[in-house]
C-alpha cells in the first residue's frame, strides 16, 4: 500500500492513476471536498471513470 503522503506528491506531479487512487482514499476517509477537488478536474477533463466517481459521490453527498 502506498503512502497518502506518496500518492499526493504523485498526484501532485501529474499522475493521474496516483490522484483517481488518492481521491477514492480520501472518499473513503469521508474527506469528500478533498475527493471531489481531485476527481473533478479529471472529469471535465473527459475521464469517464472519474466522472461516474464524482456523480456517485455527489449522489450520496445529495449534491449538484
Amino acid at each position: 500500500t502506498i503512502h497518502p503522503d506518496h500518492l499526493r506528491a504523485l498526484a501532485d506531479a501529474g499522475d493521474r492513476d496516483a490522484r483517481e487512487r488518492l481521491a477514492a482514499l480520501l472518499a473513503e476517509q469521508g474527506r469528500v471536498e478533498e475527493a471531489i477537488d481531485l476527481w473533478r478536474p479529471l472529469a471535465d477533463a473527459g475521464d469517464r471513470d472519474a466522472r461516474q466517481r464524482l456523480a456517485a459521490l455527489l449522489a450520496s453527498q445529495e449534491r449538484p
